[in-house]
C-alpha cells in the first residue's frame, strides 16, 4: 500500500476477459478499476474460477463461501446471480458460470488465464532497510536518536478503550430495529437482573415440506412474537432468539429456556393445506396451557398473526379470538415482515432486492422508509441512510410518529458513531430516549440507553457512561435480551479500559471471548479479542497481545467489507511492530484490501500504524507524510495527540525547523490543558509540549511539562503510557547528567524491562551513563533479546571508557550521550 513499485511474492492471479480476480488480495478489477464485492460474491467466483476442471456441488460450494451448510437455496441462488452479473453473464447466457441440473455449478470460461502475482507489479513496501549503521554516531534506519526525538516513536501508545468502544458498539448497532444475524449472546450469568416470569421465546418456525421460502422461518416467528409485544407482553428480542435457535439443535431440550430466561417457549410449524396456511404453535412451558394453538388463513402473515393473538388470549385467561387483527395496510405489513427476516438472516442483498421490487408507492410509507434506510445502513451506505433517516425525521407527524421518530434517531446515532463522532451520537440517543416508552418498547429503549452509555465512554464522561449502561442492563433483563447484555457487558469492559483499570477489564473480556467460542458465535468473539490484544498492548504483555490478535486477525482477514477490518489490521501491525517483526508487518501492510483506506475513526487507527511501521523501516518522509494523512481524518483526541506528537518528532529528525514551528502551533491550539480531566490526552498534550521545550532549549519549562506527563499518565496507570512519557523524561534527564532525577523516572519502568524493549533499552542508557559496566551489559543483552529485527544504535554498544577515580562520567564517556529533542 505503501513505497515503491516491487514485484509482489507468490499468489496466483486469474485473468480473463476485461476482469482479473487477485484471491491473496481480495480484489476484483474490471477494465484496471477495482470492483467493490461482497465478501460471498468474491469467495463465490474465487472457488469456482479456482476449480475450472469439475463442476462444484452445491454443499461444496456453500461449505466454501460460508462456512457452515445451513444456507438456503435461495440465497446461494442470490449470490450467483450476483456472481455472474460481476463477470457481466447472467442466468440464460451462463457463458462464465453454468448450473448444472441437480447437483451444482461449473465455471466455464476458458479464457482465463493463471497469472502468478509476482509478475504482476503489485505495489507493495519497499523492503525493511538494512540495520546496519554507517558509523558509530550515526543513527540506525528507523532508530530515532534520542538526541533528537526522546527515544523510539513506537507503536500507537494511547488509550485502548476507545477501540474498544469501538468494538462494543460494533453489536450495538440499531438493534432494537434492524439487528444483525450475525451478532452473538451469551447465556446468562449469575449476576444478570431477575428474569421476568412472564418472558416468552418465540424461536424459528420450521417449514413444511414444498414451503422452502426463505423468508418463512424468521418472518413468521417474528410475526408471532410482534403479536405479542403489540399488547406489551415480554418476549425475547427475535435477534437473540436466532442465534438461541441456531444452537439448540446440539443442546439439551432444556438448554434454550435455560439459556433465554424464558418460562415459555414457543415452537412456530408452517403447514399448507390446499389454499390454506396454517400455523401451529407448539408450547414448551407454561403452565395451564395447552400443548399447542392452531390458526388458519387464506394468507400465512393473517395465520401467523392469528396464532399470536390467540396464544396471548391463552396467557391471558382470555377467549381465543376467531379472526386475525384487521391490517388495513396488509400489503406494507407483509413487505416489512419479508424485509426483517432476510435482516434477521443477514441477507442484506436478499433484503434490497425485495426492497427493489416493492411498488414505488409502497415504499414512500413511512415505516417502509425507515426500514430502506435501516437497510442502507446495514449495507454500508452511511452518507444514503443518513439522508433517509433524516426524510423520516422531517415527515409530518402522524400515529405512531414518535417510535419512528425514535428509530430514525437511533439510526443517525449509529451512523455518527460508526464515523467515531461520539459528540454527535449522544444528542441523538438522548432525542431517542425521550421519545421511548420504557414499558412499551424495552428493547429499543435498552439499547438507546446501551449505546448512549458506550458512546459517553468514548467520550470520557465515565460515572455517566456506566449509569446508562446499568439501565440498559435492567430494561435488557426484563425480556430476556442475553444478546443485548452481553453487548452491555463489552461495554463495561471499555469503560473499564478508558479509565485504566486495564486488569479488570481484561478477565471480562477473556471470559466473552470464552462464552462466544463455546457458543459457535464467532463474528464477536473475534471483536472481543481485538479488544482483548488492545488491553494486552497497553498492559506491555507483547506476547498475549500478538497471539491474539494473530488470533482474530485470521477471521478478519477474510473479512474486507467488515467496518472493524481497518481496526483488526491496525492492532496486529502494532503488535508485530511492538515485538520487532517489521518484515512481518510490512507483508500485511502489503496485502490489505484497498477499501481499509476509506472513512471514519477505524482508518484512521490504520493510518497511525502503517505511519508508525515507515517510521520503524526508516522512512521518516513516508512516516511524516502517513501521520499528517491521520491527522487530517483523525476523530479521536487521544490518538489526534499521538500524532501530532510523532509528526513533530520525525519533522525535527528531517531538519524541517519551519514546519516544526507551524506544526507545533496547530497541535496545542485547543490541546487539553495539564489538568484536563482525560489521563491519555492531558499526558499526550504535556509531553508534546515538554518535547518543544527541550528542542528550543527551554529546560524550565521542559521539566515542568515533563512532569506533569508523567503524572497524568500516572493518573491512568496503563504501563504503555507511562512508559512513553518516562522514555522521553528519562532520555532528557540522561543527557543533562541529572542521574540522580533520571534513576527516579528509570525506576518508573523497571515493572516491565524484562520484557519491553524500549524500557530494556531506557536501563542500558542510564547505566551506560552511569559507567556501570555490568548493568548496561545485562541491558543491552535484555534488549538484544527483545529486540526482533530491531538494532540498538551505534553509541549505546559502543564500549564504555573505563575513568579514573573522579572523573566525571559525562567526560569519560565521549559517546553521544542521548537527550531528548
Amino acid at each position: 500500500m505503501h513505497g515503491t513499485e516491487q514485484r509482489r511474492p507468490g499468489g496466483s492471479l486469474y485473468r480473463f476477459g476485461r476482469h482479473r480476480l487477485d484471491p491473496a488480495r481480495r480484489e476484483f478489477w474490471q477494465d484496471g478499476e477495482i470492483v467493490p464485492l461482497t465478501p460471498q460474491v468474491f469467495d463465490c467466483l474465487a472457488y469456482l474460477i479456482a476449480h475450472p476442471e469439475r463442476a462444484i456441488g452445491r454443499d461444496e460450494l456453500i461449505a466454501a463461501v460460508w462456512g457452515r451448510v445451513d444456507v438456503t437455496d435461495t440465497l446461494l441462488g442470490q449470490t450467483i446471480m450476483h456472481a455472474r452479473r460481476a463477470v457481466g453473464d447472467n442466468g440464460t447466457a451462463q457463458r462464465s458460470i453454468r448450473t448444472v441440473p441437480r447437483f451444482g455449478y461449473r465455471w466455464v470460461d476458458e479464457s482465463v488465464t493463471v497469472v502468478d502475482g509476482a509478475q504482476e507489479g503489485v505495489p507493495c513496501p519497499d523492503p525493511a532497510p538494512t540495520m546496519a549503521p554507517e558509523s558509530a554516531d550515526e543513527p540506525v534506519p528507523g532508530e530515532v536518536p534520542a538526541a533528537r526525538a526522546g527515544g523510539r516513536p513506537r507503536g500507537r501508545r494511547s488509550a485502548p478503550g476507545l477501540a474498544l468502544v469501538a468494538l462494543a458498539l460494533a453489536g450495538l448497532a440499531v438493534l432494537a430495529w434492524v439487528v444483525r444475524g450475525d451478532v452473538p449472546f451469551t447465556v446468562p450469568v449469575a449476576n444478570e437482573p431477575a428474569a421476568n416470569p412472564r418472558l416468552v421465546l418465540v424461536v424459528p418456525a420450521t417449514v413444511g415440506p414444498g414451503d422452502d421460502h426463505a423468508w418463512m422461518p424468521l418472518g413468521i416467528m417474528d410475526a408471532v412474537a410482534g403479536e405479542l409485544r403489540l399488547d406489551g407482553w415480554p418476549v425475547v428480542p427475535s435477534a437473540t432468539a436466532v442465534a438461541l435457535g441456531s444452537q439448540a439443535g446440539t443442546k439439551p431440550a432444556a438448554w434454550i429456556s435455560d439459556a433465554s430466561g424464558a418460562n415459555l417457549v414457543v415452537h412456530p410449524e408452517i403447514l399448507r393445506t390446499g389454499d390454506l396456511w396454517r400455523v401451529r404453535l407448539r408450547l414448551d412451558g407454561g403452565a395451564g396451557l395447552p400443548g399447542h394453538i392452531d390458526a388458519g388463513a387464506d394468507e400465512l402473515l393473517d395465520a401467523a398473526r392469528l396464532a399470536g393473538a390467540r396464544l396471548l388470549a391463552a396467557l391471558k385467561a382470555r377467549p381465543l379470538p376467531e379472526l386475525a387483527r384487521h391490517d388495513p395496510d396488509f400489503a406494507a405489513s407483509q413487505l416489512l415482515q419479508r424485509v426483517e427476516a432476510e435482516l434477521l438472516a443477514g441477507r442484506i442483498e436478499a433484503a434490497e432486492a425485495r426492497m427493489a421490487d416493492a411498488p414505488p408507492e409502497l415504499l414512500q410509507r413511512p415505516e417502509l422508509r425507515l426500514q430502506a434506510a435501516a437497510v442502507e445502513y446495514r449495507a454500508g451506505r452511511l452518507e444514503s441512510a443518513e439522508a433517509a433517516y433524516r426524510q423520516v425525521l422531517d415527515l409530518p407527524s402522524a400515529e405512531g410518529a414518535e417510535s419512528l421518530r425514535a428509530r430514525s434517531l437511533l439510526g443517525l446515532g449509529s451512523i455518527a458513531r460508526t464515523r467515531g463522532r461520539f459528540g454527535d451520537a449522544v444528542p441523538h440517543y438522548e432525542a431517542a430516549i425521550a421519545l421511548l416508552d420504557d414499558d412499551a418498547d424495552p428493547e429499543s429503549a435498552g439499547v438507546a440507553h446501551a449505546s448512549l452509555g458506550a458512546s459517553l465512554s468514548g467520550l470520557g464522561r465515565y460515572d455517566e457512561a456506566m449509569a446508562e449502561l446499568a439501565r440498559a442492563r435492567v430494561l435488557l433483563g426484563t425480556i430476556g435480551d442475553a444478546q443485548g447484555l452481553a453487548l452491555v457487558d463489552s461495554a463495561r469492559a471499555a469503560v473499564l479500559a478508558d479509565r485504566g483499570r486495564l486488569n479488570e477489564a481484561a478477565p471480562l473480556l477473556r471470559d466473552a471471548i470464552t462464552r462466544y467460542g463455546q457458543l459457535g458465535m464467532i463474528a464477536e468473539r473475534r471483536n472481543q479479542q481485538l479488544a482483548l490484544a488492545e488491553v494486552h498492548r497497553e498492559l506491555l504483555e507483547h506476547a498475549a497481545a500478538l497471539e491474539t490478535a494473530e488470533e482474530a486477525w485470521q477471521w478478519f482477514a477474510g473479512q474486507p467489507s467488515s467496518r472493524l477490518y481497518p481496526i483488526a489490521a491496525a492492532t496486529r501491525i502494532g503488535a508485530l511492530l511492538d515485538v520487532g517483526k517489521i518484515q512481518e508487518a510490512r507483508q500485511l501492510a502489503a496485502g490489505l484490501s484497498t477499501a481499509a483506506l476509506s472513512e471514519g475513526y477505524q482508518t484512521d487507527r490504520l493510518r497511525l500504524a502503517l505511519a508508525d511501521l515507515e517510521l520503524q523501516g526508516g522512512r521518516w518522509i513516508e512516516a511524516e507524510r502517513g501521520y499528517a494523512s491521520a491527522i487530517g481524518g483523525a476523530a479521536l483526541p487521544d490518538e489526534m495527540g499521538f500524532a501530532w506528537l510523532q509528526r513533530l518528532r520525525v519533522l525535527r529528525l528531517l531538519d524541517r525547523d519551519a514546519d516544526v514551528a507551524a506544526v507545533y502551533a496547530a497541535a496545542t491550539t485547543g490541546a487539553p490543558a495539564s489538568d484536563a480531566n482525560d489521563a491519555p490526552q492531558c499526558a499526550l498534550a504535556a509531553l508534546l509540549r515538554a518535547e518543544q521545550a527541550w528542542a528550543t532549549a527551554d529546560r524550565e519549562a521542559a521539566w515542568r511539562h515533563y512532569g506533569d506527563a508523567l503524572r497524568c499518565a500516572n493518573a491512568r496507570g496503563a504501563p504503555a503510557l507511562i512508559t512513553l512519557v518516562a522514555l522521553s523524561y528519562g532520555r532528557a534527564l540522561i543527557g543533562d547528567a541529572r542521574l540522580a532525577d533520571a534513576a527516579a523516572i528509570v525506576g518508573q519502568v523497571a515493572p516491565w524491562a524484562e520484557h519491553d524493549y524500549d524500557a530494556a533499552l531506557l536501563h542500558a542508557e542510564f547505566h551506560r551513563k552511569a559507567g556501570d559496566q555490568a548493568a548496561w551489559k545485562h541491558w543491552l543483552e535484555t534488549a538484544a533479546g527483545l529486540a526482533g529485527e530491531r538494532a540498538a544504535p551505534a553509541w549505546l554498544v559502543a564500549p564504555i571508557v573505563e575513568r579514573p577515580v573522579g572523573l566525571s562520567p559525562e567526560r569519560a564517556d565521549q559517546a553521544p550521550v542521548p537527550h531528548a529533542f
